[in-house]
């Protein structure tokens, strides 16, 4: 009896760069093996045995997520674009002007920013109430008081 052919050698392999194409379009992998035409668990196992697999899907997904990344903090702090814009004047002539557009920091961009990138100091957490934190202070208070007595 022959050996069985695998199905990488012959679906997949051929398709590693359109592969690549599609992590850098924000494809997940479950999307991609239907574009494959298989499971995704045969996806997860041939990235697993196939080395050339793991790097396109790791290395594509890092760069699709690199310019997510960048796109944020440009946002997060604000920027300049040149825009290109043609306009029809009265007489039918088409004119080509180039502008300056500033866009300011966009709040929400910021928060996520810093709620994932400097976690300890932006996290969110309950304010503690003042109430608690006068019982607290009254029982660190009584504490120093016990301890000075003996």
């Amino acid at each position: 009896m022959g050996q069985r052919h695998s199905n990488y050698e012959s679906r997949i392999k051929p398709r590693l760069e359109e592969i690549g194409y599609w992590c850098r379009d924000g494809l997940i992998d479950s999307d991609i093996a239907g574009k494959l035409g298989i499971s995704y668990g045969s996806l997860r196992n041939y990235r697993d045995k196939h080395p050339e697999l793991a790097e396109i899907l790791r290395n594509s997904k890092d760069a699709a997520d690199y310019k997510v990344e960048n796109s944020l903090f440009k946002r997060a702090c604000g920027f300049k674009e040149t825009v290109k814009k043609k306009s029809i004047l009265k007489n039918g002539e088409i004119v080509g002007t180039v502008d300056e557009v500033y866009y300011p920091p966009d709040t929400l961009a910021c928060i996520f920013w810093l709620k994932n990138r400097r976690r300890d100091l932006w996290k969110d957490r309950p304010p503690e109430s003042s109430e608690n934190a006068e019982n607290e202070l009254k029982k660190l208070i009584e504490a120093i008081q016990k301890s000075g007595k003996k």
